[in-house]
């Protein structure tokens, strides 16, 4: 009976395999039969070793790759046809539904999507004349989580921890941290505890640290999403003061869009094709993405399937 039992099971993880190999050459990403595929590979492959022992196990662990190679390759674009020039100085509030990649084009502007592992990238992405990994000194990143951009256990430390990773000389660094810490209003000492800060002072914190770094854009990625209505108030505060002289540009992902919208030159809403609307001025919260489509352009972003990314 168990030689039937194999010789089955071996037929099945032969049409298995046959057809997952007929998919890859030619390419029919399809995502059903690839599960279908996998599945039979998978599962006579379990049956076989149990009869046979591990003489399977190679066989099982490479076509799981295979199928998981497959399904890479039918993950849609995190980002594509996006085209967008920003201004020295110049202000943006980036909106658009979730999936639309805004998320993702802001990573990329802060040059920390990764390489050719993270996934597949096409077009080109410049400050000046070097792309965003090249001058990432020069590029502060504010993300959603207050608590997870923390390092250190004081204010003064915290603040200074990015300037000492760029080499900046000692006599420099403090200046800078005082500068930072009172550009954003933070009133509490550089002794302060970071543990002992509300969500909206670390989230001034971590711009401070953009700050003392010099960074010449500041990038938010929904920074207000997590506070309550004073740590908001706090926050925006904070961001008009240190963009009032025009030094750096500003890109602010969020969807309070009454919070920004006064602060910023340029409404960019992203869409599942690009750019749906480009527009200056202020914006209507209720109708964000009211306007003529502006523009389309080459660049796109695409991840590997299971990363648990926003395909924002």
């Amino acid at each position: 009976m168990w030689g039937i039992e194999v010789l089955y099971s071996g037929f099945v993880q032969g049409l298995g395999a046959e057809l997952l190999f007929l998919l890859l050459i030619y390419r029919r990403f399809d995502l059903t039969l690839t599960m279908i595929a996998g599945s039979l590979a998978g599962v006579s492959a379990v049956v076989l070793e149990y009869f046979l022992g591990n003489i399977t196990k190679g066989i099982e662990y490479n076509l799981i790759y295979l199928a998981t190679s497959i399904i890479s390759g039918a993950t849609p674009w995190a980002v594509k046809n996006l085209t967008l020039k920003v201004e020295a100085g110049e202000g943006i509030l980036a909106l658009g539904a979730s999936g639309a990649g805004k998320s993702t084009f802001l990573h990329a502007l802060a040059g920390v999507l990764g390489d050719a592992d993270e996934g597949t990238a096409t077009g080109s992405m410049t400050k000046g004349d070097k792309r965003p990994i090249d001058c990432r000194r020069q590029i502060g990143l504010v993300m959603q989580d207050p608590n997870s951009q923390v390092v250190l256990a004081k204010v003064g430390g915290d603040v200074a921890f990015g300037c000492e990773n760029l080499g900046v000389p000692r006599n420099e660094i403090w200046p800078r941290v005082e500068a930072a810490h009172k550009a954003v209003s933070l009133n509490v000492g550089l002794d302060r505890p970071t543990s002992a800060l509300s969500g909206g002072q670390l989230q001034r914190l971590a711009i401070a640290g953009a700050l003392a770094m010099n960074a010449q854009i500041l990038l938010l990625d929904e920074p207000t999403a997590n506070l309550d209505p004073v740590g908001v108030r706090e926050v925006r505060a904070a961001i008009e003061n240190v963009t009032a002289e025009r030094q750096r540009s500003l890109i602010v992902i969020e969807r309070r869009v009454e919070v920004w919208a006064d602060l910023v030159d340029r409404v960019v809403v992203l869409g599942a094709d690009g750019i749906i609307t480009d527009r200056p001025g202020a914006v209507d919260s209720r109708n964000p993405g009211a306007g003529a489509h502006h523009c389309v352009g080459h660049a796109r972003r695409r991840l590997p399937a299971g990363t648990g990314r926003e395909s924002p």
